[in-house]
């Protein structure tokens, strides 16, 4: 039997040769030259960040903190090679939580047509183009595509990756644990505010010092590990800091606003990228005057930690 198909005018697919996204001398952008190239230690391991733009540059340094001079010798742990090309972001488009995927150590992370990145988490490399529309976006950039991107390498490459903020002060670290719109992020500024630091404020990841990952590590071994250079705080943040209520809220990937505090600028010297492993404190959003502090028992805080636990928790080994 034979079977014929018959396709619109309008799905016909333009040739390649038709489309400026699509040089002729170089169809998939193959040899697009790296003009900034930038070494950063996070969350315990050396990363190289390399670009086609500035803002790219700018970027990766608010996200993974100063700019390292290492020699030409020495082998980054990681490397995300992000690129901006002249292709158009759809009429409409907006930026949203973009689509991640994986399978195996590869993985995907997609915003539309113009911007998508892929990795191998085995091999700790990243590459990827977005558009000028989406460089535009500096906190959108550095969450949807550069902090993501990393992450999905990092965990491979730690004992675990934990949803809790953390602080420390006088080389001790408390870490903090609870479902989101609890109150992390503003007991963590007010720590702040008090003589803190910002380990991290949202996902630590803990490393072992001696580079093992299996159950013989002891604990005095473990090391927590954050990216501290940024905080995000509700609008709402700004009728309990008075700093913070004539800052601009920006839309984060979830669609949620909220208020962006580059730590270091705020707080200089108080951002610590990692620190000795201390006590979890679960925080609860409660109605009282006055804050209380309960010590739970081992039973009831695992309970709590099963129920506070987000996706990648769940799936971990």
């Amino acid at each position: 039997m034979n079977t014929s198909v018959e396709s619109s005018p309008d799905a016909a697919i333009t040739s390649s040769a038709d489309r400026p996204e699509f040089p002729p001398d170089d169809p998939t952008l193959a040899r697009t030259s790296v003009t900034h190239s930038s070494v950063h230690r996070a969350l315990g391991l050396l990363l190289r960040v390399e670009s086609n733009d500035h803002h790219i540059h700018q970027v990766a340094v608010a996200s993974f903190g100063p700019v390292l001079h290492v020699t030409d010798g020495a082998t980054p742990d990681a490397c995300i090679r992000l690129f901006v090309h002249h292709v158009d972001e759809e009429p409409g488009f907006r930026p949203r939580q973009p689509l991640i995927r994986s399978w195996g150590g590869a993985f995907t992370i997609a915003a539309s047509r113009s911007s998508v990145m892929s990795g191998d988490v085995n091999r700790g490399t990243a590459m990827g183009f977005v558009s000028e529309t989406i460089v535009a976006n500096a906190d959108y950039l550095r969450s949807a595509f550069i902090q993501t991107a990393f992450l999905q390498i990092a965990q491979a490459r730690s004992i675990v990756a934990v949803h809790s903020a953390c602080l420390a002060r006088d080389g001790r670290a408390l870490i903090l644990r609870g479902d989101s719109g609890s109150g992390k992020s503003t007991l963590a500024y007010a720590a702040l505010r008090r003589g803190y630091s910002l380990v991290a404020e949202d996902v630590i990841f803990l490393r072992s010092r001696s580079g093992q990952a299996d159950g013989s590590i002891r604990p005095a071994d473990i090391e927590i590990h954050g990216l501290p250079w940024t905080l995000h705080l509700l609008p709402e943040a700004g009728q309990l800091f008075p700093e913070l209520e004539d800052l601009p809220t920006i839309a984060r990937p979830d669609g949620r606003q909220k208020i962006a505090v580059r730590v270091e600028d705020q707080f200089p010297g108080q951002a610590l990228s990692h620190a000795p492993l201390g006590p979890l404190v679960f925080v609860v959003r409660g109605h009282r005057a006055t804050p209380r502090l309960l010590t739970l028992r081992r039973d009831a805080a695992l309970r709590r930690l099963e129920a506070t636990a987000i996706h990648y928790e769940r799936d971990e080994n």
